[in-house]
């Protein structure tokens, strides 16, 4: 044999060998595989699937049932409670609970001798024990289980098998998932959307003028009691609040006449109506307060036969004191930051300070530059702070709603003392501040075109230079003294 043939022959064996212990060790794994998921079925407390299989839950404990059924289309996903009462369930809290029971492994079993069963059964907690829970399938079979003591020694429970002898050692965490009453299964939420899906509101409070938001994009504006954009920080932190808010506890089921008096909430100090997508899917809240003492109690109920919460409210109720005039966007300006190509400030004298964004290049990444009265690089951190200031500034007041021609020249506006405007790459005005002679502290200003006259505080329209060396990257001589 040559040693090539010798050679190509010695591959091949090494190529056998290694496909061999290959192929073995998949066949390993693969019956490693088995073996553990036959062992966590063995040791599983529950035979199922998984949580999905499960259509109905029976919780009873210490002396207290509550039922509760998987919701079927058309009805939206999660559970509802059918006894003691019908409402809605916490589906977060339920389905943790189901997920947690299929997943339940037993550590270890307490094999029963025929003369020690119900001695056994008293010495676990099993006798009577104070937790029992039944899962219902799909099928229509049930599995129980019961919940005895607490091994004080390593926090694992005594816990049965419905029709079986044995006696199971659980980990003892589901133990709290368990402990369940009617409060901590059922839905505590106010209001049943997410904030980003509220589409509409509308207040009623009788110390504050009603008024109602749209939601147009991502920003929110005022339709009543007259067109204006809101002041979106303020908003959000409103709607945030009211889909926060929680039972702290279910004070009355039926919303009686009685009832909505005894908890002032007829009349109410607050009628919230929220909207998410379509008129279909509302909810109006009502929100009221009782003083006992020195002691304010908090209370909400939805409109139409809701039971009545106690809820923690102060700090939604103080938000919601705020009227039109405290909501609606102030700021004088708007634009987006990002499109602004090219900035032309006009002072008291002098000329114009131009300056313009500049595309990148092979050698110079993008960039501003000075282009009157002077061609030169710009500060770019000054630049980048002229805008957010510009973006920024807000009115403390509106002199003019629905500023006109006359109404620029009454104020001095048809000839500013002092101007910016803001360009897009071509050309086109995004937005231009009129500036004013000052007013004592504060200074008249508007858009140019769009928006209200309105009085700024006069040091922060002074924040926004006119000072050509401000802008420069290499500064004067005489700057930088």
């Amino acid at each position: 044999m040559t040693l090539v043939k010798r050679r190509l022959l010695s591959l091949a064996v090494l190529a056998a060998v290694v496909a061999l212990a290959w192929g073995l060790m998949v066949w390993q794994e693969g019956r490693g595989e088995r073996a553990r998921a036959e062992k966590e079925k063995h040791t599983a407390v529950f035979a199922l699937a998984g949580p999905e299989g499960v259509k109905e839950l029976l919780v009873k404990n210490n002396g207290t049932v509550v039922e509760l059924v998987r919701n079927v289309a058309p009805a939206p996903q999660g559970w509802s409670i059918t006894k003691p009462i019908a409402t809605a369930a916490d589906a977060v809290t339920v389905d943790a609970l189901v997920r947690d029971l299929t997943e339940l492994k037993r550590g270890r079993d307490l094999t029963q001798t025929a003369n020690k069963k119900d001695e056994d059964l008293v010495l676990f907690g099993l006798d009577k024990p104070r937790i029992e829970v039944t899962l219902t399938l799909s099928d229509g079979t049930s599995q129980s289980l019961t919940i005895g003591k607490k091994n004080s020694y390593d926090d694992t429970l005594y816990v049965k098998r419905a029709k079986e002898d044995h006696i199971l050692v659980v980990p003892g965490g589901i133990f709290f998932q368990l402990d369940a009453d009617l409060y901590k299964l059922r839905e505590k939420k106010i209001v049943g959307f997410e904030t980003s899906a509220i589409s509409k509101l509308s207040l009623t409070r009788a110390s504050v003028p009603a008024y109602t938001l749209e939601k147009n994009g991502n920003d929110y504006q005022f339709s009543a009691p007259q067109k204006a954009l809101a002041d979106e920080t303020k908003i959000r932190e409103i709607l945030s609040s009211l889909t926060a808010l929680r039972a702290d506890k279910f004070v009355s089921e039926t919303a009686s006449a009685a009832e909505l008096g005894k908890y002032g909430l007829a009349p109410p100090c607050v009628v919230v109506s929220l909207e998410a997508g379509s008129a279909t899917n509302a909810v109006t809240v009502l929100l009221g307060t009782v003083k006992q003492g020195t002691t304010t109690h908090y209370y909400a109920t939805r409109q139409s036969s809701s039971p009545i919460m106690e809820v923690s409210a102060e700090n939604l109720l103080t938000l919601l004191r705020d009227d039109f005039a405290a909501l609606r966007d102030k700021r004088v300006l708007h634009f987006d930051r990002d499109a602004v190509a090219s900035i032309v400030l006009q002072g008291e004298t002098g000329a114009a300070i131009k300056a313009k964004r500049v595309d990148s290049t092979k050698d110079k990444p993008e960039r501003w530059e000075l282009m009157e009265p002077v061609h030169a690089p710009a500060d770019e951190l000054q630049i980048s702070s002229l805008l957010f200031k510009l973006w920024d500034l807000k009115a403390t007041r509106i002199v003019v709603e629905q500023a006109k021609e006359a109404d620029y020249k009454a104020h001095g506006l048809n000839k500013p003392q002092r101007s910016v405007s803001l360009l897009n790459k071509d050309g086109v005005e995004l937005a231009a501040l009129l500036i004013a002679g000052p007013q004592g502290d504060n200074q008249l200003v508007c858009a140019r075109g769009t928006g209200p006259i309105g009085e700024a505080d006069k040091s922060k329209v002074g924040e926004v230079s006119f000072a050509l060396a401000d802008y420069q990257q290499d500064k004067p001589a005489e700057s930088k003294k």
